[in-house]
């Protein structure tokens, strides 16, 4: 009996070190998977963090990207509003910053060349000499020069109290500096008076032009047919208001120019009249034309006409501008966001109508 009890103790001993046992392996095993389980989430967040990170770097770089973009528009569309933008510019080089839903970007706009576009035209606004043509009872000049410009008049009875008065003169009205060029018409029911100018230089084939006048008019309203301006080039009228398409905000470009086309009687080039009311009575008149492939040759001038509105009525012409509207701009934008950034080079012109035309865009 006691063995037996001793060897059933033994077994009851055998046993339990084989439960035991079975537990502590079943322990090394838990142990074992909550480790590599561990170990795997470990290494999911350390491969989970870098997925993360480019997620977050990849819309950065589009939203950077997006503002690039964007920035250029606004730069474009601000040259087509501005329609003497090149002329404005200080230098032939603008840089400054701007920001775009948050994101900052460096811009840069230059001309592709050192000329700005604006064609010299001495004297401009009529700041050089104050005159005008005399105007005596009987036998009254018709033609004069005050400060580089030709003065001239016509009438249908040639006395001093008849004739337009046509000069120069300062004025509290003028647009740049202090003076501005007058027709008036005072006893004139029938006459006109014409201020002219010549200038250095001829016009380049299958190029943009755009010849620019503040235009002001006494309490009587300006009818289109009562003042006007021209570009001769020798004998060849090359463009006039009276023959140009009038280019209104929301006018379809293509339906301006069909219309420009139509308008086209004397004149060798058709034209787009661009008009800004500056004044209660005075308006920026921006003649636009094009060039063919061969121009006319013959010196360039400048004509603004005044006809008579009725008596005691006037005009009056100041800021007179000439320039090329077709030169091309550099438009860099660097655009930062985060730590992502995103470059854009881009390159237009304005077409004669003062429609901007992109030619080239890198993305480097």
């Amino acid at each position: 009996m006691a063995s037996h009890e001793l060897d059933l103790q033994g077994q009851r001993w055998n046993a339990k070190r084989s439960i035991t046992t079975r537990r502590g392996a079943v322990m090394l095993l838990v142990v074992g998977a909550v480790g590599i389980a561990l170990l795997a989430s470990v290494g999911f967040m350390a491969s989970g963090t870098p997925l993360y990170s480019y997620e977050k770097h990849a819309l950065s770089q589009a939203q950077a990207r997006m503002a690039a973009e964007s920035a250029i528009d606004h730069v474009m569309m601000q040259a087509s509003i501005n329609h003497s933008w090149a002329a404005e510019l200080d230098t032939d080089e603008w840089q400054g910053a701007v920001s775009i839903d948050g994101v900052s970007v460096d811009l840069r706009v230059e001309l592709d060349t050192d000329d700005t576009g604006t064609i010299d035209l001495d004297n401009n606004s009529f700041e050089d000499q104050v005159g005008s043509l005399a105007n005596p009872l009987f036998g009254p000049p018709m033609h004069g020069n005050v400060g580089g410009w030709t003065l001239s008049r016509q009438a249908l009875a040639s006395t001093g109290l008849t004739v337009p008065r046509v000069g120069i003169r300062a004025s509290g009205s003028a647009t740049d500096g202090s003076n501005q060029a007058y027709v008036t018409f005072v006893a004139a029911l029938v006459g006109s008076g014409t201020v002219s100018k010549e200038l250095s230089g001829s016009l380049e084939p299958n190029a943009g032009y755009a010849l620019t006048v503040d235009v002001g008019a006494s309490s009587l309203p300006i009818l289109e047919d009562n003042a006007w301006i021209e570009l001769y080039a020798g004998s060849t009228l090359v463009a006039t208001t009276r023959e140009a398409a009038v280019l209104l905000d929301l006018a379809d470009l293509e339906d301006v120019l069909a219309d420009a086309d139509d308008l086209l009687e004397t004149a060798l080039c058709p034209a787009v009249l661009i008009r800004t009311l500056i004044g209660s009575s005075v308006s920026t008149c921006e003649l636009r034309f094009q060039t063919d492939g061969s121009p006319p040759d013959g010196e360039l001038r400048i004509e603004l006409h005044a006809e008579s509105l009725g008596l005691l009525s006037e005009v009056t012409f100041d800021n007179v501008r000439f320039s090329r509207t077709d030169l091309p701009y550099s438009v860099n934008a660097k655009a930062k966001h985060g730590k992502a950034s995103h470059e854009i080079l881009a390159r237009y012109r304005k077409d004669w109508a003062g429609k901007t035309q992109i030619i080239d865009w890198v993305e480097p």
